[in-house]
């Protein structure tokens, strides 16, 4: 996908978010409007970036409305793409917190998925950083959680 289209599938998706305006709240309108800030979040990210003001929104906007819900399989790749908006916008105590916020959660309820999502990121991040032994310290504390 160009970024020409990138940016017209945006502007499309914003379109469409804001139609849903008139449409009354509850559990269908969020599950519409989920879809659409998913898809309006990596539209935003192919056309502007991941530091762009919009990439951001659309990632937070995403992200609400997930944490509304039970559950969703979204949410891990909605915080990654949040924690790189903020990681390339400079603000790494955010771009952490975001990884990192679904572990503990994670390790009560065993869910190996989420707990590998937030060690991969993890690693990712300490590398970034340049200090792969901040990644191994919860790893440390979480042996055998798996």
């Amino acid at each position: 996908m160009s970024r020409s289209a990138a940016a017209e599938a945006a502007a499309q998706f914003a379109r469409d978010i804001a139609a849903l305006e008139g449409m009354a709240t509850g559990t269908e309108r969020d599950a519409i409007e989920l879809d659409l800030q998913i898809a309006l979040a990596v539209a935003n990210a192919a056309a502007r970036g991941y530091p762009a003001a919009t990439t951001e929104a659309a990632f937070e906007r995403a992200l609400a409305l997930i944490k509304q819900t039970r559950s969703d399989p979204r949410e891990l790749p909605m915080r990654r793409g949040l924690g790189i908006c903020y990681w390339m916008q400079g603000h790494l105590a955010e771009a952490e917190a975001v990884i990192l916020e679904p572990l503990e959660p994670a390790c009560e309820a065993g869910d190996a998925a989420a707990i590998c999502f937030a060690f991969l990121a993890l690693t990712i991040f300490c590398m970034w950083k340049g200090d792969l032994l901040e990644a191994q310290s919860p790893c440390a504390d979480r042996q055998g959680t798996l």
